[in-house]
């Protein structure tokens, strides 16, 4: 029954991602108190998919774009994360959904739609891309990761990151949390480092999937909605944080 319950919200989460492919040339975005754009669709996608959920449990729903009183258990939903780039037509948008069980993640799913991947975890059972068992790499030399370019804090990261001797770092920006964090599960990254406004789908959704897949996250809020996020392979990270300290 458990599993039943965690493939109904999969496939309500993909019935979702097939409106985002074809979307009108007209996405009607309008700007947030915070600066952030949101679009007709991320209304769209969080109404039907609130809905949808309820009608599978009906419990509190805690979305970017609405809030609902919680209880010890409830969902945490964004219904396009990276919405500045489905904006623009770039691939690199999905929805997020975690399931929260007296107050503990016990389920995950982020389905990016353009690039037909669903990734998916399990409390203690591990993650999976498309249903097929996902785990970090190892770190070696060359460290590959992401980060955002706009703020002074990430800037500052970056600069001291790059000065590390014994360590090369590339670089990547995806102005999205359901990408990077992912993708380091799936053994393509090896870190994410992110300093800015953050919600807790953003942190409860890929935070599950990361650690199933063996890798470590860990946050500080430093001004109210914003947080400074590490995340990564356990190697990478000791690396980074080890670095940043000088």
């Amino acid at each position: 029954m458990e599993q039943e319950f965690y493939n109904k919200i999969i496939q309500k989460v993909i019935e979702c991602g097939e409106i985002l492919k074809n979307p009108e040339e007209n996405k009607m975005e309008k700007e947030k108190p915070d600066g952030s754009l949101v679009t007709k669709y991320d209304l769209l996608i969080d109404e039907k998919l609130t809905n949808e959920l309820k009608a599978i449990c009906n419990i509190p729903v805690f979305s970017e774009e609405h809030k609902e009183e919680l209880s010890d258990t409830y969902f945490v939903i964004d219904p396009i994360d990276g919405t500045h780039n489905f904006i623009f037509g770039l691939e690199y948008f999905g929805i997020m959904v975690a399931y929260v069980e007296k107050n503990v993640t016990v389920f995950s799913v982020i389905h990016l739609p353009m690039l037909n991947k669903t990734f998916t975890a399990y409390k203690g059972k591990g993650a999976f891309l498309n249903g097929k068992p996902i785990q970090v790499r190892k770190t070696g030399k060359r460290i590959l990761g992401a980060t955002n370019v706009d703020t002074d804090i990430a800037i500052n990261n970056i600069q001291k990151l790059l000065k590390n001797e014994k360590y090369i770092f590339e670089f990547r920006s995806f102005f999205c949390a359901c990408v990077p964090i992912p993708y380091i599960a799936s053994g393509n990254l090896d870190f994410n480092i992110y300093a800015g406004s953050c919600g807790l789908w953003d942190i409860l959704t890929t935070a599950l999937i990361l650690e199933e897949a063996g890798g470590y996250i860990e946050y500080e809020e430093y001004e109210k909605n914003k947080f400074k996020i590490i995340s990564g392979t356990k190697e990478a990270c000791e690396i980074i944080k080890e670095t940043l300290k000088k």
